[in-house]
């Protein structure tokens, strides 16, 4: 399991091993539904609970559960981070609220209907535009004298075959 773990081939040491077997053993538990390990704990968001895959024969350190992952690093994008974006979207809101004058649209039938209808028109005149473009890159026609028939029928001048039987009686 070398390569499944990102390790290239090389000479495993005893913590080496130690991790393979640990992962193998964990897949094989994973494909058949069960716990990838006898003291794996499900992930619970308020202890932070992770499983360290880490191993160290001479210090006597195995995979375990450990509590409190990356705590700071979680705690500025979980606490930090969103108490800083509520802020600025409070502070937005009360500029634009004291920014407006009137909170009613302005809506207008006749312009809906303007812009439609210059909206329209461009799209057709971007059409016109774009098959004179295509129409001006394409190959033209020959003019029809010059113009060659698909099929060529060529003429052939038959002589008249007279059919003799070479089974005579004799």
């Amino acid at each position: 399991m070398p390569f499944f773990i990102g390790l290239h081939m090389r000479e495993f040491t005893a913590d080496d091993e130690l991790i393979d077997r640990f992962y193998a053993r964990s897949l094989i538990n994973f494909i058949h539904e069960r716990k990838p390990n006898k003291d794996w704990l499900p992930f619970n968001p308020a202890k932070r609970n992770y499983y360290s895959v880490e191993a160290n024969l001479m210090e006597r350190i195995f995979p375990t559960n450990k509590m409190d992952y990356h705590s700071e690093e979680v705690d500025y994008w979980l606490y930090n981070m969103t108490e800083f974006d509520n802020s600025l979207f409070r502070k937005v809101s009360k500029q634009l609220r004291s920014n407006q004058e009137d909170g009613t649209p302005s809506y207008s039938i006749f312009r809906t209907v303007l812009s439609s209808l210059l909206f329209g028109l461009s799209l057709t005149l971007a059409f016109f535009i774009l098959m004179a473009a295509c129409a001006s890159f394409s190959q033209q026609d020959p003019p029809n004298h010059e113009q060659v028939p698909l099929v060529h029928r060529k003429e052939t001048q038959r002589k008249r075959t007279i059919i003799v039987s070479s089974l005579k009686t004799r």
